[in-house]
Parts: structure tokens; C-alpha cells; sequence
């Protein structure tokens, strides 16, 4: 067999291994029409790259939730809306043990405001066309 051919077998051996060992991202949602759908995309980048320093800051490291965070949008009249954003936190529960929980900061990100305009993301939105059913506290 020419290296060639062994070089390629073994790059396509290395990749399923690693996609079948890949931990699932949690996805960002939209709301279309009333309908939470996931998306592909993760529309805020663009505004953490500009504006790094706004990046929410959790102190619990999750190998789903890489970008450290999940956003919620919203089409309004054509455009595109952030409506919220979780970070894990760690809660302690009433018998004294500790949980992770999604907690909003978008009013710390966004005082006053029931919204913000997603004004740096430009592109198609890649949108799950399967309802989100999945994570329905994520609301």
C-alpha cells in the first residue's frame, strides 16, 4: 500500500474517533413566530471579539458549553434581537449539597433593557428546523 493511501486511512481513523468522542455543544435558540428552535450559529461572537471584555465570565468550565455561555434571540420586525444569556453558576441546595444552574445576566449586561439589538452579526442563521424540546428550562 503507497503512504499515501496509509496516511488517509489513518487521518479518517483519527477523525471519527475524535467526532464520536466530541462532547455536544449546548446551542443557542430563537424564537420564530412564537416557535424556540436551536441554531447553529453563534450570532454574539462577532460582538465578543469587538468587545471582549463584556464576555460574561463563569467560574464552572463545562466541556458542553465551551463558549461559556448560551443566548437566547428573537426576530423582531426583520432584525435580530438578544433576549437573554445564561452562564452556569453553582447553587447550593437546600440540604447543603451543590448543583449547576443556568442563571440569566443580561440585565447585568444590558441594564434596563428588555433586548438588544444584534447589530455586529451579519450572515445566514443556520436554524434547526425541529422544534427545541430539548433543555426546556433554557426558556
Amino acid at each position: 500500500m503507497k503512504k499515501e493511501n496509509i496516511f488517509f486511512m489513518l487521518l479518517v481513523i483519527v477523525i471519527s474517533i475524535t467526532k464520536t468522542n466530541a462532547t455536544t455543544q449546548y446551542l443557542d435558540k430563537i424564537t420564530i413566530n412564537g416557535v424556540i428552535y436551536s441554531i447553529k450559529n453563534t450570532p454574539l461572537e462577532s460582538y465578543f471579539e469587538k468587545y471582549p471584555e463584556k464576555r460574561p465570565k463563569s467560574k464552572i468550565i463545562s466541556s458542553a458549553l465551551h463558549r461559556g455561555y448560551i443566548a437566547s434571540f428573537n426576530i423582531i420586525d426583520n432584525k435580530l434581537y438578544l433576549t437573554d444569556i445564561k452562564i452556569n453558576i453553582s447553587k447550593k441546595n437546600l440540604n447543603g449539597s451543590g448543583e449547576t444552574v443556568l442563571e440569566s445576566v443580561f440585565h447585568q449586561m444590558f441594564p434596563e433593557k428588555s433586548k438588544e439589538l444584534v447589530e455586529l452579526y451579519s450572515g445566514i442563521l443556520i436554524v434547526y428546523l425541529k422544534k427545541d424540546e430539548s433543555n426546556k428550562n433554557l426558556k
